[in-house]
């Protein structure tokens, strides 16, 4: 029961840490790297460590974060959030059964373009204006966003692997 709990504020915990980075870095990095989603990027990896269906739950709580330091109406994050990473999750178990790095890519090219397209459907549905360059925004979102994942799973699966910390 003890372990379960502190497990989960473990996640908490993390999920709070790597969304306090994503906003920091968002504000370092110079201008195309200031798209990465380290909030996805972290949530892919973990899903594709531990396959857990809490996935879906920490992308909530990461949307429900970011939403409280968006200025765009409340929920939008959190929906679309919460709908990508709960049809790649589905994606995860129906196709991509093997926990190859080529998998983590298309998952996690899948989860932005997923995420963007439920994003961009609730601004339209809010009445919120669109930016001319919201696009290219999402461009470099999927493709530095998907290069870093791949990078970092990368690096994890070999130390990980090489020390035998997980399976």
């Amino acid at each position: 029961m003890i372990k379960s709990v502190l497990k989960t504020f473990f996640y908490i915990f993390l999920i709070v840490t790597v969304f306090v980075l994503n906003l920091y870095f968002s504000y370092l990095l110079p201008y195309p790297f200031e798209n990465i989603n380290l909030v996805i990027v972290f949530l892919i990896i973990l899903l594709s460590f531990y396959g857990t269906g809490s996935i879906v739950w920490l992308a909530f709580l990461a949307g429900i974060l970011m939403d409280l330091y968006s200025e765009l109406s409340f929920g939008i994050f959190t929906i679309s959030l919460t709908i990508s990473f709960l049809l790649v999750y589905w994606l995860y178990y129906e196709f991509f059964a093997n926990k190859s790095i080529w998998a983590l890519a298309t998952m996690t090219l899948l989860e932005v373009i997923i995420f963007r397209i439920f994003y961009t459907i609730l601004i339209i549905f809010s009445n919120t204006k669109i930016k001319a360059t919201l696009f290219v925004y999402y461009g470099w979102e999927i493709l530095l966003t998907t290069s870093l994942s791949f990078l970092l799973y990368f690096i994890l699966e070999k130390t990980f692997t090489k020390f035998r910390l997980i399976k």
